[in-house]
């Protein structure tokens, strides 16, 4: 190596170097915890389909945590019993562990210097705008892996945040299995990718905003690609992604990807008087016409979310209005087939519908040879708007001080037609081209969703009480899709199934949680 080459590596090298040697000495005393948390949740009625265990189900989360400033590191793991996902394998009689399931919920580091912020591992992920109905980050809080860098300098901030969506899956399905295409498909797949399981996928979403005083406004951006649970560029690169993906993704180039990716664009606006009121304005386009001002183009479905809400802080608690709502199609993949060729490496390339898995069906039962389906709940799925598409929903809550609690309560509306996070055009396989769909579905859901809350800390224990309690008429059932099973249509058109609602189909749901958490602060 040469001389001023080596030099220019060891300093360099020298440079990372001091970087955490300097958040060693810099950083404050640590603070250290451990947390258990145990909830007692019983459910009655029959709405959520994709919890099948009725009756009390117990869990239990054990969390730690240590944050020292300029360097932190949290990690949370939950075991449940209440027969959503499968249990855990164990070498005892039966084969799992007496009928536990677990979920990650956090385990990651963070760190921050000055006006810098940066995250990555699994972390319960949140959008900029702060409202129940999110369009671009799920409300819920979805936990998943990712990469965060963020700064905010008081006027203008900027995020790139990488969010794995799937990576070495497993999960074999009617629409992502090997056994679905051998010997139907030609050159089924010549790269060696996803011939079984979901294809590996991931997904970028940036912020640009600006602050004025009490108010913000931005534009918000997000990607989703396929093959590929990681492209440095989306994250890296502070360029909006549409232009990304179309320079990456466009022929002629030698460093051309040839991928079909998706891009969704959005805009944000609030405003906060602290102690007063906030409001805050959100809209999300994933794909739109301009057939009333030119008619002879193509008159595709144009597909969007808004949001819009706000709160009014009283001596009496803060009171809530928001609501919101999605055209038919928004979120999911567009085709599934990018050409005439029919091939798999093909629905791989189009399955980037806006969903953390590219079904709404999974293998729940790995223990029994063939498929044995659970639901993926559209909440659970969705990147952005938890409720997915063609719907609107209004939510009027309150939150506040009673009797010494801490305490909520809430009513929730929402109209639903058919919904598909990952099957293009539900039992179409190509655009209508009759423009835009929204709630003209023969047959509509109607639910209504009442819950209240209370919680209260006494010194290092806190406790917790929550009812929801709602009924949905018309209420949604997962259906196979109409479209016929054959060589010449996608897979993923004729097995991702379709949640639709069913004339006369009354669901209720009881859910009530109690709970008790104890927080060992270590030092």
């Amino acid at each position: 190596m040469p001389k001023r080459v080596f030099i220019r590596f060891l300093s360099a090298f020298g440079f990372f170097l001091l970087v955490p040697l300097y958040t060693l000495l810099a950083q404050k005393t640590p603070t250290m915890w451990v947390e258990l948390e145990s909830n007692g949740v019983f459910e009655a009625g029959a709405y959520g389909e994709e919890i099948t265990k009725r009756g009390l189900s117990p869990n239990l989360l054990f969390s730690f945590g240590l944050d020292a400033k300029y360097f932190g590191v949290s990690g949370s793991i939950k075991a449940d019993t209440n027969d959503k996902y499968g249990p855990e394998l164990a070498d005892i009689p039966g084969g799992d562990f007496l009928g536990l399931s677990a979920i990650m919920e956090e385990g990651g580091v963070y760190s921050s210097f000055g006006n810098l912020r940066l995250r990555t591992g699994r972390f319960r992920h949140y959008d900029i705008v702060d409202s129940p109905y999110s369009l671009f980050v799920n409300s819920t809080g979805i936990p998943a892996n990712i990469i965060e860098i963020e700064w905010d300098d008081g006027f203008f901030s900027y995020g790139s945040r990488w969010i794995e969506l799937n990576n070495d899956s497993t999960q074999d399905t009617d629409a992502w299995g090997l056994a679905t295409y051998a010997g139907t498909q030609s050159g089924i797949d010549k790269l060696g990718e996803g011939l079984s399981g979901f294809p590996d996928r991931g997904a970028n979403i940036k912020k640009y905003v600006f602050k004025l005083g009490n108010m913000r406004f931005g534009i918000q951006d997000a990607a989703v690609y396929t093959g590929k649970s990681f492209d440095p560029e989306y994250l890296l690169n502070p360029l909006p992604q549409y232009f990304i993906q179309y320079i990456k993704a466009t022929g002629g180039r030698p460093w051309a990807t040839g991928r079909d990716e998706n891009n969704l664009l959005g805009f944000f606006w609030t405003l906060e008087r602290p102690g007063e009121y906030s409001l805050l304005a959100q809209v999300l386009i994933d794909d739109f016409n301009l057939h009333f001002i030119l008619p002879d183009s193509t008159w595709n479905p144009w597909q969007a979310a808004f949001n819009l809400g706000g709160r009014l802080h009283t001596r009496s608690g803060a009171f809530g209005l928001f609501v919101a709502g999605a055209t038919k199609y928004t979120f999911e993949p567009s085709e599934m087939y990018d050409s005439a060729s029919k091939v798999w490496s093909e629905q791989v390339a189009c399955s980037y519908g806006y969903s953390y898995y590219p079904e709404t069906r999974f293998d729940k039962d790995w223990k029994t040879a063939g498929f044995q389906p659970g639901v993926i709940a559209i909440e659970d799925n969705i990147i952005g708007y938890k409720y997915g598409q063609n719907n609107v929903a209004v939510q009027t809550d309150w939150q506040g001080k009673l009797a010494g609690f801490d305490a909520a309560a809430e009513a929730e509306f929402r109209l639903a037609g058919a919904n598909s996070p990952a099957n293009p055009w539900h039992d179409l396989t190509n655009d209508p081209q009759d423009g835009t769909h929204w709630l003209d579905d023969p047959v509509l859901e109607t639910r209504i969703m009442l819950g209240a809350s209370m919680a209260r800390s006494f010194g290092d224990w806190s406790f917790s009480l929550a009812l929801r309690g709602g009924v949905a008429f018309n209420a949604m059932e997962l259906r196979k899709p109409t479209v016929a099973t054959s060589t010449s249509v996608a897979p993923a058109d004729s097995d991702i199934w379709i949640f639709e609602p069913v004339a006369g189909n009354t669901k209720y749901l009881l859910s009530l949680s109690i709970g008790a958490r104890y927080r060992w602060n270590l030092r």
